[in-house]
């Protein structure tokens, strides 16, 4: 099994299209060398959308950032990924953001732990979270406190999963 760190150094967002264009796009991604396809959660207007681009492409991982807990249930989630472990071996990796409600990191964990339990379980090794604040993430005991890829809810922090994608940065010279 792939580790998250198999994301390689440049991975790339694509935009879905509504026209499906898109896909065609994430294959010519993957024939330019990008490590990882990274889907933003505002444009995943259904999870077939992962499905798709991961089926238009041959083995090139690809991560969603972020599919939002509050709106996408984890059985739904648990089914995608095992369907895809099924087509797609160890091509997904589950990007989860924290649900805008109040106490999100409780609606988080009991998400996580739904995963854990589903048949087959999502493994922690496939799933990233994003869209929590480092205050947030360490200060209910979630995740490591300092940089590493262990916790006690296996997960790896959001300033790991960043490093995944490609940053600019501005040049004062």
């Amino acid at each position: 099994m792939t580790r998250i760190a198999d994301l390689g150094p440049v991975g790339i967002s694509l935009n879905i299209s509504p026209d499906d264009t898109h896909l065609d796009e994430a294959a010519r991604l993957e024939s330019l060398g990008y490590s990882a396809i990274w889907l933003r959660g505002g444009q995943i207007d259904s999870l077939d959308r992962i499905s798709a681009v991961v089926a238009a492409t041959d083995s090139i991982p690809v991560a969603t950032g972020i599919i939002p807990v509050d709106v996408y249930d984890a059985d739904a989630v648990a089914r995608l990924y095992a369907d895809l472990q099924t087509t797609a071996p160890d091509r997904f990796v589950v990007g989860l953001g924290g649900p805008q409600i109040p106490r999100p990191l409780r609606a988080l964990n009991e998400y996580l732990d739904r995963l854990d339990h589903s048949a087959p379980p999502v493994p922690a090794e496939r799933r990233i979270l994003a869209a929590l604040g480092r205050a947030s993430w360490n200060s209910r005991g979630i995740g490591p406190r300092e940089p590493s890829c262990s916790s006690s809810h296996p997960t790896t922090p959001p300033r790991h999963a960043a490093s995944s994608a490609p940053t600019r940065r501005s040049s004062s010279r």
